[in-house]
């Protein structure tokens, strides 16, 4: 989740939303016939993110067939992130943005790249310390 959370917000009512078949793709998990089966599958481990404090909560919002109403085609889940979560992500975002605004910061990795790929000089000394050559 914390990948597709570019927009983290403090605020109660903020929640990611998720299709049954966007998480059944991401994650690889089988697809079985009865998609309740995956819902509580799902479920189940969205239990574990609320019991570790990733996710305040969830909502399971279950899509039916038009014709077959009892069918269920497909599930909407809309999950709450905890505080924690939105802080950690929201300090992850600052810091991956830094290096992109600062053109300083990024002119100095710049530099610093260029001198750690650059061969070792020999300064008339000889054989280099620490050179490895085939």
């Amino acid at each position: 989740m914390s990948h597709n959370y570019t927009q983290a917000s403090t605020q109660e009512n903020k929640y990611y939303k998720i299709s049954l078949d966007g998480i059944i793709e991401g994650a690889g998990i089988t697809r079985y016939k009865s998609l309740s089966n995956n819902i509580r599958e799902i479920e189940k481990a969205l239990d574990e993110l609320v019991k570790k404090i990733t996710l305040r909560t969830y909502k399971t919002e279950k899509l039916f067939d038009v014709k077959n109403k009892r069918k269920i085609v497909g599930a909407i889940f809309k999950l709450y992130p905890s505080k924690k979560f939105v802080s950690d992500t929201i300090m992850g975002n600052t810091k991956m943005k830094i290096p992109n605004r600062t053109k300083g910061f990024r002119q100095l990795m710049e530099r610093q790249e260029r001198i750690t790929t650059r061969p070792p000089e020999n300064h008339g000394l000889g054989a280099v310390v620490g050179s490895h050559e085939t």
